[in-house]
């Protein structure tokens, strides 16, 4: 940091240049188990929204299999891979930015 306000960088420009670079990694880290959690959070949705339509496709995968009119596995089963594909799917597109963040926090 004193080096950047020797040369003469406001505090906005030593926040976006110095600190937002040195903290990616450990956003990384903790943005793909923070997603998945919130995406596989069940309680808060159903305590919070009225309707069925505003939920998540994870909580309405319940009610696909409600014992009142019988299970059809085939339905839940194409429902569960089209609502958990994602999370695989945002991981292996940033698989090598998350590995990183962990390196680089480890080496510091």
């Amino acid at each position: 940091m004193g080096a950047a306000r020797v040369e003469g960088a406001s505090a906005l420009q030593i926040l976006w240049r110095v600190y937002v670079p040195l903290a990616k990694p450990v956003h990384n880290a903790f943005a793909l188990p923070s997603v998945s959690f919130h995406w596989n959070n069940f309680r808060w949705p159903v305590i919070i929204t009225n309707s069925v339509t505003s939920r998540p496709p994870t909580v309405g995968l319940q009610v696909l299999s409600s014992a009142d009119q019988g299970v059809d596995w085939s339905i839940i089963t194409a429902a569960t891979l089209m609502t958990s594909a994602p999370l695989p799917i945002a991981f292996l597109l940033f698989q090598r930015q998350f590995v990183q963040s962990f390196m680089r926090a480890g080496i510091k």
